[in-house]
């Protein structure tokens, strides 16, 4: 075999494996919506039981597992358990659905027939059904009242077979009330209960041939449980206690699982939002914080720019005041130390303060000519002395100072 012909065939068998798992895959999910749609269920199955004693007083319990789909009645499969050890009718069931597990499922019972009163009477066919099961309730309450019996101690049933011809049951209320009462001990959900009239196997069995549901021969031997469970399938058979099982049934665990699977997506909805919103009011809770932080920082640095610049503003403030009434002393001497203010033939012989804010000069000069000069020589400064100076008094000296002329300048800074 050449390469391209391997490889050819292990693509086909790929192929053909894909095939088949998509075949299975289509007959799973067909399977699983043939008995109804997603969440409601028309498939509907219920276990027949009827107990069969023996002439030692044990017996056996039969089995039969019917299934309602579409119309149509089949019968599943069929059972059979002993009762021995002193074992009720439930606990045996008990037993069987632990096994089989029908737990879940609805159970009917076949009551045995020396435990049933069997009547017959016969109705014109023309009545309409309400008003010939009120006849026959009538008739089964005188039939119970001529034997001497309690009627209302009694639950009756009727069914109609042929044209006129109505079959009565009638079993005691405290009977079918402890059965119920076992059943429900054991967990288990008992449907209904009902009573075989003895001698309607054959017209039974052609009856439910012509329905489609067709008995072999040892399927026969469990007619009593197979018509227990069709009583509560179908609205027809003596049921004495109970009720039929819906036509259409809620899928409880699919609506379930689906409440469940949308509260989980509601929920991780909501919380992935909150999540968001928490983890975005977080981010601005930060970048506010941030925000404050540098705030506040920075309102430090004015306080403390602020102090600074009052401690300076009361520095300043104090130092105008100190040297608001002291005079530049150093100042003017320097000023008077300039060379521009050098003049030959003048000299200083003292320096004052006036309460005039004015600095007095006192002093001589050689000659009027000298103190001119030195008068002039004022304007070269006066940054220092913006007003100028000004001669207040002049006089020729006396005795040893004769040869000089005495002044008095007084100049503003």
């Amino acid at each position: 075999m050449s390469g391209r012909e391997g490889a050819a065939e292990a693509q086909g068998r790929l192929l053909e494996s894909l095939s088949k798992l998509r075949q299975r895959f289509e007959q799973r999910w067909s399977g699983g919506l043939m008995g109804g749609s997603w969440l409601w269920e028309e498939r509907r199955r219920v276990i027949g039981i009827v107990h069969i004693p023996s002439e030692r007083g044990d017996g056996k319990v039969l089995f039969a597992e019917l299934l309602a789909e579409h119309g149509t009645l089949v019968l599943v499969r069929t059972a059979v358990e002993r009762l021995d050890g002193g074992l009720t009718l439930a606990e045996a069931a008990a037993m069987r659905a632990q096994r089989e597990g029908w737990y879940e499922l609805d159970f009917a019972v076949c009551l045995p027939a020396e435990q049933v009163c069997f009547y017959e009477t016969e109705l014109p066919p023309h009545m309409e059904a309400a008003e010939w099961r009120e006849a026959a309730h009538w008739e089964l309450d005188a039939r119970l009242t001529d034997e001497g019996l309690e009627a209302d101690a009694y639950a009756m049933a009727c069914q109609r077979e042929g044209a006129g011809r109505v079959v009565l049951a009638a079993a005691e209320r405290d009977l079918l009330a402890r059965l119920a009462e076992d059943f429900r001990e054991q967990g288990l959900s008992l449907r209904g209960i009902t009573a075989l009239p003895p001698g309607t196997a054959a017209a039974m069995t052609a009856s439910w041939d012509g329905q489609g549901l067709v008995l072999t021969e040892a399927q026969r031997a469990f007619m009593p449980a197979i018509a227990a469970a069709k009583s509560v399938l179908q609205e027809d058979g003596l049921r004495l206690w109970g009720s039929a099982v819906q036509g259409r049934r809620l899928r409880c665990r699919r609506l379930a699982a689906l409440c469940c699977t949308v509260t989980f997506f509601v929920l991780f909805a909501t919380a992935f939002f909150d999540m968001r919103a928490y983890l975005e009011a977080k981010r601005d809770y930060q970048q506010e914080e941030q925000a404050f932080l540098v705030l506040q920082r920075e309102e430090k640095v004015m306080q403390l720019t602020g102090r600074l610049q009052q401690k300076i503003r009361a520095r300043d403030a104090k130092a105008a005041a100190v040297m608001g009434a002291a005079v530049p002393w150093y100042s003017v001497m320097v000023h008077l130390g300039r060379p521009e203010l050098q003049t030959e033939g003048v000299w200083l012989r003292s320096i004052l303060l006036r309460s005039d804010k004015k600095v007095e000069l006192c002093g001589a000069a050689l000659s009027y000519a000298a103190l001119s000069a030195f008068l002039q020589s004022f304007e070269a400064d006066r940054a220092f002395f913006p007003q100028g100076p000004v001669l207040e008094a002049s006089e020729e000296g006396k005795d040893a100072e004769k040869n000089s002329i005495a002044f008095r300048i007084s100049v503003g800074i």
